[in-house]
């Protein structure tokens, strides 16, 4: 099973495999940057990544596969990993000098 993570509350907290994708989509500019360049908002090009979490290894291969030799088209870029995610604690220590106010 994968999961497309798409927010914290998705990401494993155990160790798992993971396919990074990078992607880009190109944002038309509006009608004002068109007819009066240097005004209004211009066109560009938006670049993302998407992380798709698998919890069984054997999945993961095969979606490596996949998007190594893609049936039609040329691969998209992508990283394949397997993840270890940390442990963080934080503490919080006082410590107060009772002689400061005596």
């Amino acid at each position: 099973m994968s999961v497309h993570v798409s927010e914290q509350s998705k990401m494993p907290k155990e160790p798992h495999w993971a396919i990074i994708g990078y992607e880009s989509q190109y944002i038309e500019g509006d009608e004002r940057s068109r007819t009066h360049p240097g005004h209004g908002y211009p066109g560009h090009t938006m670049s993302y990544v998407s992380y798709r979490a698998f919890i069984d290894e054997a999945e993961w291969l095969k979606a490596i596969d996949a998007l190594a030799n893609p049936k039609y088209g040329s691969p998209k870029p992508f990283t394949a990993m397997h993840v270890v995610p940390a442990t963080i604690s934080t503490s919080t220590h006082v410590k107060v000098d009772v002689r400061a106010h005596a």
